[in-house]
């Protein structure tokens, strides 16, 4: 995987076999539940993701609002509560994932929605 990759970090809503399927896939992820930080407020979860230039992946809107008010972080997904299936977010950030690049990604939240056609 290029330095450039997106990698992600999910914070404590998000449900780990997510992470563990784009890891299944090869696609760098970590859980709040993989470095003990479930309990941990929000801020505690956007500093280390942050750090790692990893986009945190979140059902938290409070994460947008932060950014809203000019908090840096390595990017966003932002998943509204229509689009928590399992199989459409892991797409979704499958798609993520191969349209942007570490740098691309800097600041930016992108509110997840399923792009598949109907």
């Amino acid at each position: 995987m290029s330095d450039q990759a997106i990698a992600f970090y999910f914070d404590a809503c998000v449900q780990v076999v997510i992470a563990e399927q784009l890891q299944h896939e090869g696609i760098e992820a970590v859980t709040a539940r993989d470095l003990k930080k479930l309990t941990d407020d929000d801020p505690s979860h956007l500093q280390p993701a942050t750090e790692q230039k990893r986009v945190l992946v979140t059902y938290d809107d409070d994460f947008v609002k932060m950014a809203q008010q000019g908090v840096e972080h390595a990017g966003l997904v932002f998943v509204p509560t229509r689009y928590r299936n399992i199989g459409v977010v892991v797409k979704e950030l499958r798609k993520f994932q191969a349209r942007y690049s570490r740098n691309d990604a800097s600041n930016l939240v992108w509110f997840l929605t399923d792009t598949s056609p109907r």
